[in-house]
């Protein structure tokens, strides 16, 4: 056997391992990948950022039109604490949930920014929509 031919069986070899670690490599990212992706979105029983923000929606429109009727703060949270509780129920939300989904997204600032984000938009088109003329 010559050199060139011993280097070529050499280097025949060692392509051999190293397809042979890059396909284990390929498939322990593969299999990687596979583990890293969840679903997107909050766990379950916690409410989505959609799902939040309508809620919340609702919850500052109220303390809106109470403050704007000009109660004293301890009577409009009489008040207030009724209408919660009947916006929750309507929306089939529980005490336990919403305070699941607060712990969630107040661990999670971007997300709760991005609700926070929808609420104000849809304040502002509400106001918006309420300030045209011939309303």
């Amino acid at each position: 056997m010559t050199n060139f031919e011993s280097f070529k069986m050499v280097s025949t070899i060692n392509l051999t391992k190293g397809s042979y670690w890059k396909t284990v490599l390929v498939l322990v990212i593969s299999v990687l990948s596979l583990y890293s992706c969840k679903k997107e979105g909050p766990p379950e029983g916690v409410l989505s950022k959609e799902e939040l923000a309508d809620l919340m929606v609702e919850f500052y429109l109220a303390e809106g039109r109470l403050y704007t009727m000009g109660i004293p703060r301890d009577s409009a949270m009489k008040l207030f604490l009724p209408f919660e509780q009947s916006v929750m129920q309507k929306k089939k939300v529980s005490d336990e949930i919403l305070s699941k989904t607060y712990k969630y997204y107040l661990e999670h600032p971007v997300e709760f920014e991005k609700v926070y984000d929808a609420i104000i938009d849809t304040l502002s088109l509400r106001e918006t929509r309420a300030s045209r003329p011939g309303r």
